[in-house]
C-alpha cells in the first residue's frame, strides 16, 4: 500500500519512502508484558504488530486494534509470527502455539501433535506453512488441519516467506 511500518518499544513509525519516518503513535495495547520484542508484518492487505503476548492489526499502519491476546498470558508460548490470507489469520509461537481465526475475534487452536517452537508462518494461494525451529514444516489449506513434514538435513528454521509462487 506504499507504506513502510517499523516498531520499537510501544511506538509504531511509518514512512512512504524509507527515508523520512514519522511517529505514527502506539499500538492498541502498550502493556509491557504484551509488547516486548515488537515485530511488524504485512499480510493479506493488513499490517500486523505483535509483541510477546498480543497482536494488533491496522489497514494503513496508523490506527491499531487488538485482535489477539495469548490465552492465559502463557509466557512459554511467546508469539513469533503472524500471517493471513483472504480467509484466515494465523498466529504461531513457542511451545507449539498455533491459533487461527476467520474473523479476527474467535480463535481456535488445532491439535498439531507437536509441542516444539514454531518460528514463523506464511500464507499464499490458500495454503499456509509454519516452520519449526527443529526443522519440521506444517502445512494447511484450511488452518484447522495441519500436516507435519520433516525436512532432511536438520535445518533450524527461523523464518519463511513466499514469492513467485514459491515458499
Amino acid at each position: 500500500n506504499g507504506m513502510f511500518v517499523a516498531a520499537d518499544n510501544f511506538v509504531v513509525h511509518t514512512s512512504s519512502d524509507g527515508l523520512t519516518w514519522s511517529n505514527a503513535g502506539t499500538v492498541a495495547d502498550t502493556n509491557s508484558s504484551n509488547w516486548n520484542n515488537p515485530r511488524v508484518s504485512f499480510s493479506a492487505g493488513q499490517f500486523y504488530a505483535y509483541g510477546n503476548l498480543g497482536v494488533d492489526v491496522s489497514a494503513e499502519g496508523l490506527n491499531w486494534s487488538r485482535i489477539f491476546t495469548l490465552p492465559g498470558n502463557d509466557i512459554n508460548s511467546l508469539i513469533t509470527s503472524v500471517a493471513a490470507n483472504a480467509t484466515y489469520t494465523v498466529v504461531v509461537g513457542f511451545a507449539g502455539l498455533l491459533q487461527h481465526s476467520n474473523d479476527g475475534t474467535h480463535w481456535t487452536s488445532p491439535n498439531l501433535g507437536v509441542n516444539s517452537n514454531l518460528s514463523a508462518v506464511d500464507c499464499m494461494n490458500g495454503t499456509c506453512v509454519a516452520v519449526e525451529r527443529n526443522g519440521g514444516v506444517l502445512t494447511s489449506t484450511d488452518t484447522a488441519h495441519w500436516s507435519v513434514v520433516t525436512v532432511q538435513g536438520n535445518p533450524i528454521f527461523a523464518s519463511i516467506t513466499h514469492g513467485n509462487g514459491l515458499f
